[in-house]
């Protein structure tokens, strides 16, 4: 995808910028503007299309991290030249790929991807899976104290062609909906949702970057699904201008596979299924991926191809979920998401293990009820 830059900042980018940055950076970009020539174009072309890019720095290259803030992103704006002409350099392309990020309600420097489903589908073998966390994240999101929470679990990429590190990605783990404790419990594990992402010092007022509908194959209980997907719609999370949903279908294995023509015909009805339900609930369109988290010594026989393993249609996973979630940041034109996905997902890549970021316990907000 080619994203091309307009020439001129916003007015209040302007009057940020202005007011802030003039007067702290003004003697800095003359001098190295003098010491170094910098090519003069209004566009320049943007890749964000692949996890399989360079990860070797550029020649002496300074990584950084994200612009902590909305000022500290102005006035690095303001230091590349990014109002009037745009230096063709890595961080001024960043930076725009955070603005693009920003025009659709996304966070300029956290990016989220919210785990959702019933109880037991498998929402975190899902993400481990997908990040080759091992079962990192399974293991902290176990309720250590018998208390349900929604918690988040912070990875970290970095992109050299950008010269940033310290990409955070925060995986969202959220209770099951469908608890054995009953409908209060349910209720609960609701409102830590919303309370999460209005505590949240960076998703506050932002839509998730992603959002994965996880659903069992062999789970029958629709009328439970609809009602989950109906409560997810009242916590304003789901952008139906910039659709942010992602459907994955686990423990596809379970349904007997020795015929495989036959197996993916239920594969396939089951698919349509999902979405449709999704889109009746949600009004929008979401891809849907099929996936087997229970694999290898202590699972389903599944081929390994180099660093994936191949379903019983021939399908690679993860690779196919990865694939769903670029393009739909592709799409929306969410290139900060883009970029930090690909940052992690690389082949490359080792993936340390997650940190732990906010947490909100359901139990918690039992006085709100």
């Amino acid at each position: 995808m080619v994203y091309h830059v307009n020439k001129d900042l916003c007015e209040d980018v302007k009057n940020v910028v202005i007011a802030y940055a003039k007067s702290n950076v003004d003697k800095h970009v003359q001098s190295s503007r003098s010491e170094k020539k910098l090519p003069s174009t209004s566009s320049f072309e943007i890749d964000v299309d692949s996890a399989t890019h360079s990860t070797s720095p550029q020649e002496e290259s300074i990584m950084k991290p994200l612009p902590r803030d909305e000022r500290a992103l102005f006035q690095e704006a303001y230091s590349l030249g990014l109002i009037g002409q745009n230096p063709d350099l890595p961080r001024a392309k960043l930076i725009d790929h955070i603005k693009s990020s920003k025009m659709i309600g996304r966070s300029i420097n956290h990016v989220s991807i919210l785990l959702v489903g019933l109880s037991g589908v498998g929402k975190s073998a899902t993400i481990n899976h997908l990040l080759r966390t091992k079962d990192e994240i399974a293991k902290t999101s176990y309720f250590e104290t018998g208390t349900r929470s929604t918690q988040e679990f912070i990875v970290y990429g970095s992109a050299p062609r950008y010269e940033v590190e310290g990409l955070p990605l925060g995986v969202v783990d959220t209770p099951g909906f469908g608890d054995t404790d009953g409908l209060y419990q349910d209720a609960c594990n609701f409102f830590s949702i919303q309370e999460f992402f209005h505590t949240h010092p960076k998703l506050t007022g932002h839509y998730p970057n992603l959002i994965f509908v996880i659903v069992k194959a062999n789970d029958n209980r629709f009328s439970e699904f609809v009602k989950w997907l109906e409560h997810i719609k009242l916590q304003n999370l789901v952008d139906r201008n910039n659709p942010n949903v992602v459907a994955v279908i686990t423990h596809v294995c379970k349904i007997p596979n020795r015929k495989v023509d036959k197996w993916s015909k239920i594969m396939e009805t089951k698919k349509t299924t999902v979405k449709r339900i999704i889109f009746d609930a949600l009004k929008v369109t979401a891809p849907v991926v099929l996936l087997e988290n229970m694999y290898g010594k202590e699972g389903y026989d599944l081929d390994v191809v180099g660093d994936y393993t191949r379903l019983p249609n021939g399908v690679l996973q993860p690779k196919n979920l990865y694939e769903a979630c670029a393009d739909v940041l592709k799409n929306n034109n969410d290139n900060l998401g883009l970029i930090t996905l690909n940052s992690i997902f690389a082949p490359s890549t080792k993936v340390p293990p997650p940190k732990r970021g906010h947490k909100i316990e359901a139990k918690n907000v039992k006085s709100q009820l």
